[in-house]
């Protein structure tokens, strides 16, 4: 993946609010910031000390705004921090809530802290401190949108933090599919620690491909994933088909490679256990997981959690269903790209 969570899990950075005072009030106008008016009483922020300006949005996409200090923007179920330096659209906030709220259909899930949640450790890493007072119970998600600068760092998500690239919102080169990518992993380490790279890097593929779809965005980099007709896979999934337990086992604890088989392996179970055992699939998992400590994610535990929650034969299930039903995505991405 391109993002350091999906593609890798790295241990999060962590994740600040609105000024009680009329100088700051004027600051944020001189700046071009200030919150939102199109946003809900509900979705009204609490009061807190912060000398961060809130960002005014207008909830439409042509409206580009510059930001032009630290700022942030607060949502029902998140918080938004902007680094200085970063161009967002003005509907950066009402896409990023329709997203939530897709995934949270597609999973039957909602976000909510469980206690997973990391501590505020990023404010240092990427904003030099600052946003005292916000989000401090860490309630909401934390979502940190930086400039992108084209450096080699990639996207990240890690229990309720989120990184991302002020260029992952340009809806006509992304489609959002980072967006929906990352997201999905905060929605599901909402539900219980850790779960492995191969279920986590699933939850976040399946999610990519069904958002982007749903959009009607031609979702080009899951074509690496298809292995139809003439089409060559950088991984060859063929071991899954052999022997799923036993390659399951195997790529859950390699390092990363180039053939990314973590990805998929993850997007072709995810995608079987969300087809075959209902939309509350994973939902289901994670709850049989929760019943676990984090310190016991080890593959053993992993492999068990799987067969508690759909059967000892669940690998095998999977053997039997890759020919026909990876098979039959696979031929439906070709159809709906044109290729």
């Amino acid at each position: 993946m391109k993002n350091k969570w999906s593609r890798i899990l790295v241990p999060a950075l962590v994740l600040c609010m609105m000024t009680a005072c009329g100088t700051e009030e004027k600051k944020a106008e001189e700046s071009g910031t200030a919150q939102s008016a199109a946003v809900s009483d509900e979705e009204k922020p609490t009061t807190v000390v912060t000398k961060e300006p809130a960002l005014t949005l207008s909830g439409k996409a042509e409206d580009i705004v510059e930001v032009k200090e630290n700022s942030y923007y607060e949502g029902e179920k998140y918080v938004m921090y902007f680094h200085k330096g970063a161009k967002v659209p003005g509907n950066i906030a009402v896409k990023t809530e329709e997203i939530m709220k897709e995934l949270e259909d597609l999973f039957e899930l909602s976000y909510g802290d469980q206690g997973y949640r990391n501590p505020a450790s990023w404010r240092g890493e990427y904003f030099g401190g600052g946003y005292d007072g916000l989000n401090q119970d860490h309630a909401k998600l934390d979502i940190l949108i930086v400039p992108d600068m084209n450096d080699g760092e990639v996207e990240w998500a890690d229990r309720g933090v989120l990184m991302l690239f002020d260029t992952d919102y340009d809806a006509e080169t992304t489609g959002y599919k980072t967006v929906a990518h990352e997201l999905a992993h905060l929605l599901r380490m909402d539900q219980s620690p850790f779960l492995g790279q191969i279920i986590e890097e699933g939850v976040g593929l399946y999610a990519e491909d069904r958002i982007t779809d749903k959009a009607g965005y031609l979702n080009w980099d899951l074509i690496q994933y298809v292995n139809t007709r003439d089409f060559v896979e950088v991984y060859d999934a063929s071991a899954i088909e052999k022997d799923a337990e036993k390659t399951f086992r195997e790529v859950n604890v390699q390092e990363r490679s180039a053939e990314q088989a973590h990805y998929h392996y993850g997007i072709r179970l995810v995608t079987f256990l969300q087809e075959t055992y209902g939309q509350d699939a994973v939902k289901r998992l994670g709850e049989t997981a929760g019943k676990y400590t984090f310190e016991e994610k080890d593959n053993d535990t992993i492999v068990k959690i799987l067969k508690e929650t759909f059967g000892e034969d669940v690998f095998t299930r999977f053997e039997d269903w890759l020919p026909k039903g990876w098979g039959q995505w696979c031929e439906e991405y070709i159809e709906k790209t044109g290729m």
